[in-house]
């Protein structure tokens, strides 16, 4: 008797358009959306999902497969598909693209995993007490302006808006968000508290923790695939049990947003501005503060975002009305903001004031705050010893062969690397370009610059934290807990210092080579600048003593500085972004317009045929009637051995936005097509 089919479409984790149909034995049962599956595809086993009943199959049912098995895993709730197909229709992927960046490496869960997965996870600890079955959290105090803001955010909760609230570096914004996690928590809902980085999100767990004990959930990359399972068998579960016993805070990175949510109440989304939320590659290249708003629209959850610098995207948003802004204009403790001053690094050399890579102004700083048993942090934005060397007697600069950029000198490991590939040689002095014992390292970076300050201060205790040296956890929270304990005097670093770090006994800061940072050929150079430095600046007097914020340049009237300079009064802040603002749309630059850009990758032994496709698309969106730049080599136009050509498209914030996104997806497709190209070339949506 032959066997009744049932028809059903199945997401794969794979780079393809639309979804695949597989037949299931109707005798078997009815296989719900959501639900599990192995299948074959491509002469491969896949794990799938289901997404619905196939009822008018395309291909003939005689070359259907059937479903290889259902799988033992927690079924993919409809919300999240609803997302996974809302993000790959924005960042303009497929749907198989986003669900393998949700669930990289499934497998079936052992029977002691399970059962360690389901014991003992009602406990609650930390500060919070329990009376007639309710939870009661120890919380900090809130200030007047802190209470305000926080009444504030739920006005505008209320209204179904997100919220920015824009605080000067301490003025405590977490404080804010504990508030709003506790009200969240107490109702039975989930909550999600976003951090760019894992060294900050490795800091604000112990507070969190300290508040609301094993509620807290920490999410990340570099957890072990077996936690990573326990988060999502906990949250893929919290939705099943009676209101307010399964409640988690989530405390995560951007790949947070793809966990398996239901009951979602409250996302915190903290240095809302920092580009670590952008993924660039692989696909979804996706903005995790962006995807964090979407989320929260398919849960009906509120949402607010945190920033001392917030980013122009975010202003915009709220100057339009599509989120509303919360203020904190004063410092949690009272202390005021750090004092600024530019060391013209030209002048001080000639007037002789200049000790390797520091000025003498910055040397008698460092000397007095250590002296008054204070701390202070140094900024240098290249990390290693030396960002080149140079042949002194013919001018040779090694470069690295895939990348064609100058290789970096690694003094502690004797070796020249390339930060964009990971090719390593050996280091020695023999030119080999005229074989003269010449070579010489040029430049500072984050090594050299702890050798010199040790050679200054042989009694001062000085670390580095860049991620030469955070490549190890332990040697990264080792340094972080000895800063804490203040057993250490000054901390070297690169843009990692700078990101939402408390320290309370910094008082001084110093940015070395300042110039680095506004040399960027990219519109949004100047405001990164403004955001780096004002995140430096909040690094220093966090408690009641004022800080100091030295910043060395060959550059001191550049604007930039001198924007910073001038920052102080809540008027100036706000003459200087507008004045941004303004910038950005006499130049038609986002948020004013929305950026796509093409990128074409291949090895160079492809590059004609890369700039044939290339010109393909040009003109395909030329006849479209679109704005666009290219195709042309970006600054740095090969990296491991591929060759890279661009396209920026740069369309109106209107209507029509999301049907040219389509448009340009579909002109994406004809010339892979119609070029017969099998090169790499994708789209980068809200490109940073």
């Amino acid at each position: 008797m032959e066997r009744k089919k049932k028809f059903f479409k199945v997401i794969l984790p794979l780079k393809f358009e639309g979804t695949a149909t597989y037949f299931f034995n109707a005798d078997d049962g009815y296989l719900n959306p959501g639900t599990r599956v192995k299948v074959e595809f491509a002469g491969k086993v896949y794990s799938g999902v289901i997404e619905s009943e196939d009822t008018a199959p395309e291909i003939s049912e005689d070359r259907i497969r059937e479903i290889n098995c259902l799988e033992e895993l927690p079924p993919i709730k409809p919300e999240e598909i609803l997302f996974w197909k809302n993000i790959a229709e924005y960042y303009m992927c497929t749907v198989g693209e986003v669900f393998r960046a949700a669930y990289p490496a499934q497998k079936k869960l052992t029977k002691k995993e399970s059962e360690t997965f389901n014991s003992g996870r009602d406990i609650i600890c930390g500060n919070s007490t329990c009376r007639n079955g309710e939870t009661f959290f120890i919380l900090p105090t809130l200030s007047e302006e802190q209470s305000s803001a926080a009444d504030k955010a739920k006005s505008y909760f209320a209204e179904k808006k997100p919220v920015l609230l824009y605080g000067v570096t301490g003025s405590g914004k977490t404080e804010i968000y504990m508030h709003l996690a506790a009200g969240m928590l107490k109702k039975g809902k989930n909550v999600l508290f976003m951090l760019p980085e894992i060294a900050i999100s490795r800091q604000l767990s112990a507070r969190l923790e300290d508040v609301f004990g094993e509620k807290v959930l920490v999410y990340h990359s570099g957890q072990t695939s077996k936690e990573k399972r326990r988060i999502q068998m906990l949250l893929s579960e919290s939705g099943k049990e009676e209101e307010g016993k399964k409640a988690y805070l989530i405390l995560g990175l951007r790949s947070s947003v793809f966990l398996p949510y239901a009951n979602l109440g409250l996302i915190i989304i903290d240095e809302e501005h920092d580009s670590s939320y952008k993924q660039e590659d692989p696909a979804p290249r996706y903005n995790g503060r962006d995807a964090a708003i979407m989320l929260g629209k398919i849960h009906g959850a509120d949402i607010i975002m945190g920033s001392a610098t917030p980013s122009f995207e975010s202003i915009y948003n709220c100057l339009i009305g599509r989120f509303g802004m919360v203020r904190l204009f004063n410092r949690y403790h009272g202390s005021e903001d750090a004092e600024i001053e530019i060391i013209d690094t030209i002048r001080a050399a000639k007037r002789k004031e200049m000790t390797m890579s520091f000025s003498k102004r910055l040397l008698e700083k460092l000397e007095e705050t250590v002296g008054n048993g204070e701390q202070a942090v140094i900024f240098r934005s290249r990390r290693a010893y030396s960002p080149l060397v140079q042949c002194s007697r013919c001018g040779y600069i090694p470069k690295c062969p895939h990348c064609n950029v100058p290789l970096t000198y690694h003094k502690f490991s004797n070796s020249l690397d390339c930060h964009y590939c990971g090719m390593k040689i050996r280091y020695n002095t023999i030119c080999p370009e005229c074989s003269s014992p010449t070579l010489m390292d040029k430049g500072s970076g984050t090594e050299k610059l702890e050798e010199e300050l040790r050679s200054v201060f042989p009694e001062m205790r000085i670390a580095r934290y860049d991620a030469d040296i955070t490549k190890s956890r332990k040697e990264e929270q080792q340094i972080l807990k000895s800063f804490s304990r203040h057993d250490t005097d000054v901390l070297i670093g690169t843009q990692m210092i700078s990101k939402g770090f408390d320290f309370s006994n910094v008082t001084l800061a110093a940015i070395i080579n300042a110039d680095t940072i506004i040399g960027q050929s990219d519109f949004r150079a100047d405001e990164r600048a403004v955001q780096l430095i004002s995140q430096l600046r909040g690094r220093a007097g966090r408690r009641s003593r004022k800080g100091t914020l030295v910043i060395q340049t060959a550059q001191p009237h550049n604007k930039v500085f001198l924007d910073i300079l001038n920052d102080r009064t809540h008027e100036a802040r706000k003459e200087s972004i507008m004045r941004f603002l303004k910038e950005r749309k006499d130049f038609n630059y986002p948020p004013f317009t929305r950026a796509v850009k093409i990128v074409i990758k291949d090895n160079v032994r492809e590059k004609d045929k890369m700039e044939e496709t290339g010109r393909f698309m040009a003109s395909c969106l030329e006849k479209e009637g679109f704005s666009f730049n290219g195709p042309f080599a970006p600054p740095l136009e090969m990296i491991g051995g591929n060759s890279i050509l661009n396209l920026w498209i740069w369309l109106r914030r209107d209507s029509r936005l999301q049907d040219n996104k389509r448009k340009i997806y579909s002109i994406l497709k004809t010339t892979i097509k119609e070029k017969k190209y099998h090169g790499n070339i994708y789209a980068d949506v809200d490109p940073l």
